[in-house]
């Protein structure tokens, strides 16, 4: 062992972990229309919109305290927005929904949702940090996380195009102290992050492929030097897009940092973490959208008083509301069940097919 690795204090500590990259998170309009559409939406004021489609009271105390006093500013409004002003998941649903039945009632010509040119995606996992180099032991890379999609709803969108599962970091190297932090990396092996299972993609043509704007997730700092052990590459984050609007983009997730360099143990490199692309708890076309009735949540046949409460008591009312729901909107509420969204999922499917043409 080097004369200058023996002489070193292991007291002198362990490099800082870098920094995390956030992602980019995009979130459209409570409704997604054409900017062409709006000025001919018909104006109701607060008052009169919340009493027609029933939504709670303090929805439009909420709204009035925050000066809407006029139902049109929520078509330019976004869901962040809404959660900003105190609105919960349920409250924003509902809100959801009354909207698209106020446009069925008074403008059943506008399309809710933009027509797609195409549905072809480049969604790319994420990337992990290399690992950093030590003259005793070398770091290991970081993991590339791999997005998860549903398979089945893949089909039933008609996706094409490239998934890509994560790509994991180098290993560091070792045994050489000479190793600039400029060059500890090149030549090391990479760790490629397992991919879920995935529909007929195809695999080699995302050079070919010709995509719009380019979205990519954060990027972690590299791992602090130290003597005894370099610091972890920081975590970049994935960007967070819906399924709705994924195929304007192309996609990539987040990228790890470097772990950090050491006289004797290499860092571990970061997280690259997974593009998200929430999805709707139920997917249904707009037109039978449009034809489901305004419907109390009581209607719906799920048998569980936990879950009907659970639902209620985070501002859902109707069955209009939870067809807004996100699959992963739930699983932060207090009294939250690992099976609650399958079990939503089934009762709204039942409902709504005596809806569908």
């Amino acid at each position: 062992m080097p004369k200058a690795i023996q002489e070193l204090d292991r007291s002198e500590g362990v490099g800082a972990r870098g920094g995390i990259g956030e992602g980019p998170r995009f979130q459209g309009k409570i409704v997604w229309l054409d900017s062409a559409d709006l000025p001919r939406i018909e104006k109701i004021s607060t008052a009169d919109f919340c009493a027609k489609y029933r939504l709670d009271n303090d929805v439009l105390v909420r709204l009035d305290d925050e000066g809407i006093s006029n139902m049109i500013s929520l078509f330019y409004e976004d869901e962040d927005g809404l959660k900003e002003m105190g609105f919960n998941i349920g409250s924003i649903a509902e809100i959801k929904a009354a909207l698209k039945c106020r446009l069925a009632d008074k403008h059943p010509d506008i399309t809710v949702v933009a027509p797609r040119a195409t549905n072809e995606w480049d969604v790319r996992g994420g990337t992990g940090g290399a690992g950093g180099h030590g003259d005793i032991k070398a770091g290991e890379g970081g993991t590339g996380k791999a997005v998860s999609l549903d398979p089945n709803r893949l089909h039933a969108e008609k996706v094409t195009g490239v998934i890509r599962g994560g790509k994991g970091g180098a290993a560091g190297t070792t045994g050489n102290p000479s190793l600039s932090a400029a060059n500890t990396h090149s030549s090391s092996p990479m760790q490629t992050a397992k991919a879920g299972t995935m529909p007929d993609v195809n695999m080699d043509q995302v050079d070919v492929i010709q995509k719009g704007l380019l979205v990519e997730g954060g990027e972690g700092g590299a791992g602090g030097w130290a003597p005894n052990k370099g610091g972890i590459g920081g975590e970049g984050q994935g960007p967070r897009i819906p399924m709705l609007h994924v195929h304007l983009f192309k996609v990539n997730g987040g990228t790890g940092g470097e772990g950090g360099n050491s006289l004797r143990e290499g860092g571990g490199g970061g997280e690259g973490g997974a593009p998200e692309i929430p999805d709707l708890i139920l997917s249904i076309s707009e037109e039978t959208r449009r034809r489901i009735p305004w419907t109390s949540l009581e209607k719906l046949d799920f048998d569980d008083a936990n879950l009907l409460k659970m639902l209620k008591d985070n501002g859902f009312r109707t069955v209009g509301g939870l067809l807004e729901l996100q699959q992963t909107d739930l699983v932060s509420v207090p009294g939250f069940k690992r099976g609650y969204p399958r079990v939503l999922e089934a009762a709204l499917d039942r409902f709504c097919s005596k809806y569908k043409q």
